[in-house]
């Protein structure tokens, strides 16, 4: 982000947030509860979205890590998921069952 995109940030967030007839005649007074505090943030936070879609540039990283635990645990995980597969085959309750 440099000065000149900050900038239009600034100006395409003023329009918006002018845009709406709840935030341009918005005064201390006229907040009464949380529910409509809650209303004003929503306006808000939509027009700061919105601007921030419009002019912060972004780009998609890939993932290029796809091995994210060591070999060894990932090899282990795999020996614990076949013992546990051995296990559930010959489990008291399933070996009466096949009598």
């Amino acid at each position: 982000m440099n000065d000149n995109l900050w900038t239009q940030f600034e100006q395409i967030t003023d329009h918006l947030v002018n845009s709406y007839a709840n935030l341009t005649n918005l005064k201390v007074d006229s907040i009464h509860s949380g529910r409509t505090l809650n209303s004003i943030w929503m306006f808000i936070r939509n027009c700061i979205i919105k601007a921030a879609k419009e002019v912060i540039p972004y780009h998609k990283v890939a993932n290029n890590s796809t091995q994210r635990l060591p070999k060894s645990i990932t090899q282990l995980q795999l020996a614990i998921k076949k013992v546990n597969q051995i296990y559930y085959l010959f489990k008291a309750s399933n070996i009466k069952s096949f009598k």
